[in-house]
């Protein structure tokens, strides 16, 4: 698995650098190989046998490309909690 994301760390921009930075050491001792700083240009080809060219220049390939940007956080059912709501549950940084 090869995993691209334009940030220095996986998840890094919604849970800082030091949680992202530990996000990118577990994907890669279960052997995701990681390029990061980099985002996808072009992907070319079909089913089976993908070419994805990324901003850098560099290339990739394989049978499978899965495609995921961004995501909206479930938070609707917190609106009458009384929790502070941002794009997302805020927290401090112990989480509480």
């Amino acid at each position: 698995v090869t995993l691209v994301s334009a940030t220095r760390d996986l998840m890094s921009r919604r849970l800082g650098d030091e949680i992202g930075a530990l996000f990118s050491q577990k994907h890669s001792r279960h052997g995701v190989h990681a390029v990061l700083g980099r985002t996808v240009a072009q992907i070319d080809g079909a089913k089976g046998d993908f070419r994805v060219l990324l901003d850098d220049g560099s290339e990739l390939h394989g049978d499978v490309v899965v495609i995921g940007i961004g995501a909206v956080p479930n938070v609707e059912w917190l609106e009458d909690s009384g929790l502070e709501i941002d794009d997302g549950l805020v927290c401090d940084e112990f989480l509480t």
